[in-house]
């Protein structure tokens, strides 16, 4: 899986791409997907609490796929051992839970909304379904609960096998596929916070993003 490069159809590059000089691209050349020619960065102080504490979220993300990437370092050179079982076991829980309370703080009321208005500035695909960024957020968030249950799945499995060969097959399978995860998951993270974030903190009032936090609030029932 490459996602390093983004597909010429993806909405979300479109949108990226949009104002920025072409001159000097070539299709055989397409830019990396972590330095999109053209964002809506905005500073993390300037931006509106609902979407630091969005971004927050990001950090502790961040910090887990770290321990979660050097455990998987750990058992590619020397195995499954106590220690990175119960790192595997601690960051599966992080994805079931504080990753999947996170997307429904973005899917609650501020993805609907942000893609309305990504629309009625023309931001979005040329298809009769005029998709936008926020149909690729929505769709990476289901993607990496697929990855991080498929992983989760051949790690059960290959500890259980009784043939060695069979067993490090699997496992192999399952340090590939968390792989996959961490790295859709950044990429994730970084398209939400160099260009839909500073979209929203650009073209959303104050008083829109907070009702935005308040729907949180009471959908989750936690703090936004």
């Amino acid at each position: 899986m490459d996602l390093k490069k983004l597909n010429k159809d993806d909405p979300l590059d479109r949108m990226a791409q949009k104002s920025a000089d072409t001159e000097g691209m070539s299709p055989m050349d397409p830019p990396d997907a972590y330095s999109p020619p053209s964002t809506e960065d905005v500073a993390y102080d300037t931006m509106h609490p609902f979407l630091q504490e969005l971004m927050d979220d990001h950090k502790r993300l961040i910090a887990q796929m770290t321990t979660f990437e050097e455990a998987l370092q750990q058992i590619e050179t020397s195995g499954l051992s106590n220690e990175t079982g119960q790192t595997l076991r601690n960051s599966f829980q992080f994805f079931e839970e504080d990753f999947v309370v996170h997307n429904r703080k973005e899917e609650v009321g501020f993805f609907p909304l942000l893609k309305r208005r990504l629309i009625e500035r023309g931001e979005h695909g040329t298809t009769a379904e005029r998709k936008t960024g926020v149909d690729v957020m929505q769709n990476d968030h289901t993607r990496a609960v697929q990855l991080a249950a498929v992983a989760c799945s051949f790690f059960g499995l290959a500890v259980r096998l009784p043939d060695e060969q069979s067993r490090m097959l699997t496992l192999s399978g399952a340090v590939q596929q968390s792989k996959d995860l961490i790295e859709h998951v950044r990429l994730h993270i970084f398209r939400e916070e160099t260009i839909l974030f500073g979209f929203a903190n650009n073209h959303f009032s104050a008083e829109e993003l907070d009702q935005f936090q308040t729907s949180v609030e009471t959908e989750t029932g936690k703090p936004a």
